[in-house]
């Protein structure tokens, strides 16, 4: 299970350190990374595919600038970027991106020993007193019960992440009653939206097609997060397609959630052909097809 652990680290890390450049760039939090199927995209367009989402993102201009200067090719051709605009990606508090920055210090260090699986092995080689032991005890058992909870194995496609789970009602209250806390609590950022439409603009005067979505949620979800003081899904949409971009709706409650949130790997991958379509057909609207 370590191993596992290690092995997933190195999959976020590669969103901050690997060299490949793409086509197609996918930006979010969770529910971008969660419920979005890169490559069900990349076999379409036969074009170079990522998902850069990250846990908890804000869509602010470090994010895109970042992004835009490692991951983006600068070759002439088609070239896409799809953003995932949640209500959560446009609070006061995500604009510090702590995944984002916390990769990009680790980024900096280059022993394997800064990995988390490792980080436990060298604990047990150093002296060891009753607290230090329960510590790493409560540490280990916690992790276990997650692990017995999910009981599956992650699966990662070209930057996106999957869980192969169903709907569990206990952990979609959870998920609810943690939502409800954030957005009672939040504060609508201005400034990111702002971010959006800048980047938008620039892309598309580059000739980048850039599509704006609200990723599929449950029903209850989308009304906890629609209560968001001076978040308005439509004004989004005006403002966005003002700036340029291509704002692509979606049937409600058409995808299944296991946790109120995300979507499990068969809906995202529903939806991932669903995306694919709906941007086919702008394509072919605009003859880049």
């Amino acid at each position: 299970m370590e191993m596992e652990n290690i092995q997933e680290e190195q999959q976020w890390m590669d969103k901050i350190r690997k060299k490949p450049v793409y086509s197609i760039l996918l930006f979010g939090d969770s529910r971008i990374y969660r419920g979005v199927n890169p490559a069900i995209l990349e076999e379409t367009f036969h074009l170079p595919t990522y998902n850069v989402g990250l846990s908890s993102a804000g869509l602010t201009d470090a994010i895109f600038r970042y992004f835009n200067e490692k991951k983006l090719s600068s070759q002439p051709g088609l070239k896409i970027i799809i953003l995932g605009i949640t209500p959560h990606s446009l609070l006061l508090k995500q604009r510090n991106n702590q995944h984002f920055h916390f990769l990009l210090k680790k980024a900096g260090q280059t022993s394997l020993f800064s990995s988390k699986g490792v980080d436990y092995f060298k604990l047990f080689f150093k002296p060891m007193d009753e607290r230090r032991f329960k510590k790493i005890r409560h540490k280990i058992l916690k992790k276990e019960k997650k692990d017995a909870f999910f009981q599956i194995k992650t699966i990662w496609i070209n930057g996106g992440f999957f869980h192969d789970l169903n709907y569990n009602q206990k952990y979609f209250e959870d998920g609810l009653n943690q939502y409800r806390k954030r957005i009672a609590g939040g504060k609508y950022s201005e400034e990111s939206f702002s971010d959006i439409c800048t980047w938008t603009r620039k892309w598309t005067e580059k000739g980048i097609l850039v599509f704006g979505l609200r990723p599929p949620t449950s029903s209850q979800m989308e009304a906890i997060e629609n209560q968001l003081p001076g978040y308005n899904e439509q004004n989004v949409k005006t403002e966005f397609e003002k700036a340029g971009g291509i704002y692509l709706s979606f049937p409600k409650d058409a995808y299944q959630t296991y946790d109120a949130s995300h979507l499990n790997k068969v809906n995202a991958d529903r939806f991932s052909k669903d995306l694919t379509e709906a941007i086919k057909q702008e394509l072919t609207k605009r003859n880049k097809l």
